[in-house]
C-alpha cells in the first residue's frame, strides 16, 4: 500500500488528502525521512492548520531534527499559549541554544502562568547576552510593579541598571530595596560603594557607620571599605577599628 501510495502521490502531489494518507503510511512503516518530507508538504498545503504544524513538529523531533521542529512549536505557542506548545518550544530552544526563542517563550510564560524558579534570572541574562539590556530593564520594571514584594526582581533590576552604568538610578533602587526589605551588611557595603562612585564619600562613610553594629569579623569587604573611606575622610577612630577588625579576621 505504501508503494502504491507513493506512485499515486507522484501524480497528485498537491492533493492534501493523499499527502495526509501517505504520511500515515510512512509513519506506520517507521520511515521518518519520508514522513518528515510529507509533513512539511502538508504545512505548505495547509499553512493555517495547527494540526499539521503540530504533526510536523512531532515528526521532526522523532526524526532527530529539532531545528526543524522548533519553528513549528513557536508557531503553535504564539497561537495557542495555553497548550503544551510553549513548553516544547522552550525545551527545544534551550537544547539548541536559541536565545531569542527562549526569551520569547519565557516572556510568554510570564504573561500566562508565571515564571518558574530561576527563570527570571535566566531571562535577564539572555536579554543582556543578546545585547538588549533595555528590554530586561523594561521587563523587570513591569515585574516589580506586578510583584512589589518579590525581592529578586528588585535585585536583578538594580544589577542590570548598574551594568548599564546608570549609577544614580541603581542607587535609588537600592534605597527602595532597603525601605522594603532591609539590607544585609554586604548589600549595604555595595550601596556605599555606589555612593562613593557618585563622588559622595562622606555619605558613603555615614552609610557604613549605620550598620557597623551588625558587621562581624567575617564581613571583610565591609571593613576594607570602611577603613579606606575613614582614612580618606580623616576619621582615625573608624580607621583603627576597621583595620584592627581586619587584622583579627580569619581570612
Amino acid at each position: 500500500a505504501r508503494d502504491w501510495g507513493r506512485q499515486l502521490l507522484a501524480l497528485t502531489p498537491t492533493d492534501a488528502n493523499a499527502v495526509a494518507h501517505q504520511l500515515n503510511l510512512e509513519l506506520a512503516a517507521r520511515d521518518l525521512t519520508a514522513a518528515l518530507q510529507l509533513a512539511q508538504r502538508m504545512v505548505m498545503l495547509r499553512p493555517d492548520d495547527p494540526h499539521h504544524h503540530e504533526r510536523l513538529a512531532q515528526v521532526a523531533e522523532w526524526a532527530g531534527h529539532p531545528a526543524t521542529a522548533l519553528p513549528e512549536w513557536l508557531w503553535l505557542a504564539r497561537r495557542k499559549p495555553d497548550s503544551n506548545a510553549p513548553d516544547h518550544a522552550l525545551k527545544l530552544g534551550r537544547g539548541l541554544h536559541d536565545n531569542h526563542a527562549i526569551i520569547e517563550m519565557l516572556t510568554l510564560r510570564a504573561r500566562t502562568e508565571g515564571l518558574k524558579s530561576g527563570e527570571l534570572a535566566e531571562l535577564v541574562k539572555l536579554y543582556e547576552h543578546v545585547g538588549e539590556p533595555e528590554k530586561a530593564v523594561l521587563f523587570l520594571r513591569q515585574h516589580v510593579t506586578r510583584f512589589p514584594l518579590e525581592r529578586q526582581g528588585w535585585g536583578l533590576l538594580a544589577g542590570v541598571q548598574e551594568r548599564r552604568g546608570e549609577l544614580a538610578t541603581t542607587l535609588d533602587l537600592w534605597r527602595e530595596m532597603g525601605q522594603r526589605f532591609g539590607l544585609s551588611v554586604p548589600e549595604t557595603t555595595h550601596q556605599a560603594e555606589l555612593v562613593w562612585r557618585l563622588n559622595q564619600p562622606g555619605k558613603a562613610l555615614d552609610l557604613l557607620r549605620s550598620v557597623r553594629h551588625r558587621a562581624d569579623a567575617g564581613d571583610t569587604a565591609y571593613w576594607r571599605l570602611l577603613g579606606e573611606l575613614a582614612w580618606r575622610q580623616g576619621s582615625p577612630e573608624d580607621t583603627l577599628v576597621a583595620y584592627h577588625t581586619l587584622w583579627q579576621s580569619p581570612e
